[in-house]
């Protein structure tokens, strides 16, 4: 009893050791790809009005989005061509890590005004580089405790990411009196060492055969069929998922294609999709025009700043990170619909707030619990999506499923604006709360295959 007691710590041991690892991979190559994204979103638009550019000239740098949109296109081919000397996901991540680092010095060198289309292909790499970074997480995040910390992974680091450029490295070097160029050296420095220390010795077949030696020892414990009991969506999924990565058989693009679509036509994936294109689509309807709306009654361009902007992506990175503690409770699928549910609160609180004159205080609470809400709901939904991909073509599955999600995004981004100015602010929150409050049914038929699942597991077992 005794040595089977101290194996069993050992293997624990090991397997958070193992976790943390993998959790501090992703995390820092997330936060790779949110530096360039917090520069076009935050500093690019100042540094063009500074430099004379005009507002539709601007405006149409959202164009540079463009490849983030377009990369399902090219996710096959990355998906399927590697090398097996670098591996599956590093012949993508290393080159494209790279890139990222030489587009920024070019631009440094460059200049503003001639470092457009270096932005460009800055994109390019960056969505690239998401895609085989999707894949490695996938491949390495196999259980319903990985696929969490992996995502709160994914959303913390890059959000730390945009507030690593529009945050620390601006100020660092607008105290040293330097520009645009300084703050393009400082992010090649930053994704240079992050190439070095976690790219560079990137070994994936260490990392996945560690996860396959973890799962060997919680089998032979039985904690595994205690796990499938009470999370049987994702576990199901992993179970028969991508467990080496490394073997797995190169498929042409008519292959894929017929894979997606087969994988895309059955119910559960018609219940995702709805769920993708409808969960965020009430909370960006409002959030958009929230603080137009705030400044339409008179509150401080500082004071809404400091909530949103600092304050607010606090309480949303605490969401992203705090969703392993429901999960040690809920299965992902059930942790993900009971938050989608609490997120009606601060969108009720939007469309009260716009009934008459808002309360500071109320302003800042709705801002908070919605970051932190958000932030949740952002990492439980990811987790969703990983855990029920395609088992030979998880990171093509993984883009088109998350470009669904922008996709629904984007859809409420552009009519928001318009809505607001046809019907007043209390019609758009009212309807971003009763969006909200529909997209929470598409858990039913997701949850109905759940009870499902654990009718067939208990079956099986009996």
């Amino acid at each position: 009893m005794a040595t089977s007691s101290s194996s069993s710590s050992s293997s624990s041991l090991s397997s958070n050791t193992s976790s943390l690892r993998k959790t501090l991979l992703v995390g820092s190559l997330y936060f790779v790809q949110g530096l360039p994204f917090g520069f076009v979103t935050k500093l690019l638009p100042v540094y063009m009005r500074q430099q004379g550019f005009s507002l539709s000239q601007i405006s149409g740098s959202s164009l540079l989005f463009l490849p983030w949109l377009l990369k399902p296109l090219w996710a096959p081919f990355v998906e399927h061509t590697w090398s097996p000397r670098w591996g599956r996901r590093r012949t993508w991540i290393l080159p494209m890590t790279a890139i990222m680092a030489l587009c920024c010095l070019l631009m440094a060198a460059l200049g503003l005004r001639a470092a457009v289309p270096v932005l460009l292909i800055l994109n390019v790499a960056t969505a690239t580089q998401d895609v085989a970074v999707d894949g490695l997480c996938i491949d390495i995040m196999t259980s319903d405790a990985d696929l969490v910390n992996g995502n709160a992974a994914q959303v913390a680091g890059y959000k730390l990411g945009m507030l690593a450029t529009s945050g620390a490295i601006l100020f660092g070097c607008e105290a040293c009196g330097a520009g645009f160029g300084c703050v393009q050296i400082a992010m090649a420095a930053v994704i240079f060492l992050v190439l070095v220390i976690f790219v560079v010795p990137l070994n994936e077949q260490a990392l996945t055969t560690s996860d396959a030696d973890d799962k060997a020892s919680k089998n032979s414990s039985d904690t595994a069929s205690h796990h499938q009991q009470q999370q049987p969506a994702a576990s199901s999924s992993n179970s028969t998922g991508v467990n080496s990565p490394h073997t797995a058989p190169k498929q042409s693009l008519s292959q894929v294609i017929g894979e997606m679509a087969g994988l895309l036509s059955t119910p559960y994936s018609l219940a995702m999709v709805g769920l993708l294109l409808t969960y965020k689509f009430g909370e960006t309807l409002s959030d958009r025009m929230f603080k137009p709306f705030l400044v339409d009654h008179r509150f401080s361009a500082s004071n809404i700043s400091l909530w949103s902007g600092v304050y607010g992506m606090a309480f949303s990175i605490a969401g992203s990170s705090s969703g392993s503690f429901l999960t040690r409770r809920f299965s992902v699928l059930r942790a993900a619909a009971l938050v989608c549910c609490l997120e009606l609160l601060p969108q009720f609180a939007r469309f009260y707030l716009s009934l008459g004159s808002p309360d500071p205080l109320l302003v800042q609470a709705c801002v908070y619990v919605e970051a932190y809400i958000g932030g949740l709901i952002t990492t439980l939904v990811f987790a969703l999506m990983m855990a029920h991909v395609s088992k030979s073509s998880p990171a093509t599955h993984y883009t088109l499923l998350a470009s669904v999600e922008v996709f629904g995004k984007g859809l409420a981004g552009v009519l928001s604006g318009f809505l607001a100015e046809s019907y007043g602010y209390a019609f758009l929150f009212g309807l971003g709360t009763l969006s909200t409050a529909l997209s929470c049914l598409w858990f039913v038929p997701l949850l109905r295959y759940e009870r499902a699942l654990v009718t067939e597991i208990k079956a099986h077992a009996h």
